[in-house]
């Protein structure tokens, strides 16, 4: 009854209010202060959009065929030819103004292709390494993967996973170990090129819906486990100290002690009797006599004279008693502990607590819970 499953049963029903409204404040309190909307990239921004082919450099002679832009889809038409030893073709989206992305962890395309099944994009952004030249692929570049299908497919990317690719370092011989932190607020553009699976001879398009930068609240379930985590901790401690401190206490029950010069080994047997027995439903004053052999008489009078009560209510006393401390201590509701103690109807239970007491059970656990 007492065992750890159920005093921990018993601790979280106790104890689900204070769970749900520290859950409450915390995310109250996070969106408020820390949470961010989503940023739409496209349709919302302004920016120039440019398209680029393989046919600028030697031997190269893959066509864009069209770059349209509406207030609600991108659309892309490209063909791939051989000549350069990787045909490519490709196009940028430049902002006019910087677009500040720090605070977000993650970035989403919703996007189609008919035939391409790959395609590169880069996020590009001034850095410290190359501030002041003047080189056309001056602005950092940091690479992902766009995986397309024939349907709308969304793509997700942690700012984690994008890469500085090397042709890039290679470009104005850095090392990777030089690079620093990306300048996440002075986001630039993006820029989309054609990868790999992507078929030479085929007019192919690609259509983008959406792009936004977004937060994933990674960090906020991490920090809510933690503070969760502490806070049911400390009340577990707490609670498992205050039901030792209980257990050391003396159960006070309301009849008055023997006293060393009276014959009390007389007596001993039907007090220690109905200590031990005070749970049976059948208790009664006959019972008790046939029991411990001392007539009903005598244990009648006994109780009267020494705890100024009869033997009824004797007994009501012990059981109210254990009751109060089964509500302290247990997860068993009010027509268990009545039962258990020794009452045969949850009615009759109710009616003798609230006339010792002078509360009714639901009243004195609502009580001993604002402890």
């Amino acid at each position: 009854m007492n065992g750890k499953p159920t005093n921990m049963i018993f601790f979280f029903k106790k104890y689900a209010w204070l769970l749900v409204l520290t859950s409450t404040l915390f995310w109250t309190g996070y969106f408020i202060f820390f949470y961010q909307s989503p940023a739409v990239f496209f349709p919302k921004r302004t920016f120039v959009a440019n398209s680029y082919t393989d046919s600028n450099s030697e031997g190269g002679q893959s066509i864009v065929h069209r770059l349209d832009l509406s207030d609600s889809i991108l659309q892309f038409q490209y063909q791939l030819r051989p000549g350069f030893h990787e045909p490519y073709c490709g196009f940028s989206l430049s902002l006019t103004e910087v677009l500040n992305v720090r605070g977000y962890d993650r970035l989403t395309i919703l996007a189609k292709s008919d035939f391409a099944r790959r395609f590169l994009i880069h996020l590009t952004m001034p850095d410290e390494l190359t501030k002041g030249n003047v080189h056309p692929l001056q602005l950092r570049h940091l690479q992902g993967e766009l995986v397309l299908s024939q349907d709308w497919t969304a793509t997700e990317w942690d700012f984690k996973s994008f890469i500085t690719p090397d042709w890039w370092l290679a470009t104005f011989d850095f090392n990777r170990k030089d690079l620093q932190e990306p300048q996440w607020e002075k986001l630039k553009g993006i820029s989309f090129t054609t990868g790999s699976n992507n078929p030479n001879l085929v007019v192919t398009s690609i259509a983008i819906k959406q792009i936004q930068f977004s937060q994933s609240h990674h960090d906020a379930w991490l920090c809510y486990f933690i503070f969760i985590s502490l806070l049911g901790m400390i009340g577990w401690a707490m609670h498992l100290n205050r039901q030792r401190s209980q257990s050391l206490e003396s159960i006070v029950i309301h009849y008055k002690a023997i006293h060393a010069g009276e014959k009390k080994e007389s007596f001993e047997p039907f007090l220690q009797y109905i200590h031990q027995h005070y749970d049976d439903p059948e208790l009664t004053l006959t019972k008790i006599s046939e029991m411990t052999k001392i007539p009903a008489r005598v244990i009648s009078v006994y109780i009267s004279e020494k705890f100024n009560t009869n033997i009824k209510t004797y007994i009501n006393q012990i059981r109210i008693v254990e009751a109060q401390r089964l509500m302290k201590e247990s997860s068993l509701n009010i027509s268990e502990i009545g039962y258990k103690v020794g009452f045969n109807s949850p009615t009759h239970f109710n009616r003798v607590f609230k006339s010792i007491t002078g509360q009714a059970p639901g009243a004195f656990i609502r009580s001993v819970d604002y402890e």
